[in-house]
């Protein structure tokens, strides 16, 4: 990105980075290029992500012993949520009782945020 204008170059690093791992099946390609874009409109508009304790999520995780609903018997490590903000840190979306997110979650969820507020 130059400034706030972004390049062809970035929006294909960023699209390559998203390709294979949309879960969107037979729209992929798609799916990674309105990620991409999506990622790169919300840092050229300044805004931020910012990842806080879910106290309501970690309440309903006790309550069956901190262990995955999925059945996989994994236990919860953290418990988050996900907070966008503008660049005068107005709310503009949010996702919570997101469990143990690895920093390739994390850009997934703040790429999917970003795209519900533009």
């Amino acid at each position: 990105m130059i400034g706030n204008v972004i390049t062809n170059a970035t929006l294909m690093r960023s699209y390559r980075w998203f390709r294979g791992r949309t879960g969107c099946v037979g729209r992929d390609a798609q799916a990674s290029l309105e990620y991409a874009r999506a990622e790169l409109e919300a840092r050229s508009r300044g805004w931020s992500f910012e990842w806080v304790d879910d106290a309501d999520g970690w309440a309903d995780l006790r309550r069956d012993g901190g262990v995955c609903s999925c059945g996989c018997g994994a236990v919860i490590e953290r418990c988050e949520g996900c907070i966008l903000r503008d660049e005068d840190g107005n709310v503009l979306e949010s996702l919570w009782a997101i469990w143990d997110a690895d920093s390739d979650c994390r850009r997934m969820v703040e790429a999917e945020l970003a795209l519900e507020a533009i």
